[in-house]
């Protein structure tokens, strides 16, 4: 059975890679920044799991985020750590803009 991915699923028809192009330039996202961002990856990396645990920590100990978060808290820290970890290692294309 087929399974659409995110992108395909909730944003057709969204040109990826002119959106980067422009979220790049809006931002002033330049290869020296991408780089600078990767440097800091060894460093970063190894605190990445616990940012995550903290984030969900905060998450799951607020009353109204609780029905939102049950039963999918490690689906969740997974999903987080892969998006944390990317911020750090690029690269910064469409597939990581979807």
């Amino acid at each position: 059975m087929f399974a659409p991915t995110h992108k395909e699923f909730y944003m057709e028809g969204i040109d990826f890679t002119q959106l980067t192009q422009y979220a790049k330039a809006f931002t002033a996202f330049t290869p020296d920044k991408e780089k600078c961002l990767q440097d800091a990856a060894n460093t970063v990396g190894q605190e990445v799991q616990q940012v995550t645990e903290n984030f969900y920590a905060v998450l799951t100990s607020i009353d109204k985020t609780k029905p939102y978060l049950e039963g999918r808290v490690e689906l969740l820290k997974q999903s987080h750590l892969h998006w944390l970890k990317s911020l750090f290692t690029g690269p910064y294309d469409e597939d990581w803009s979807a």
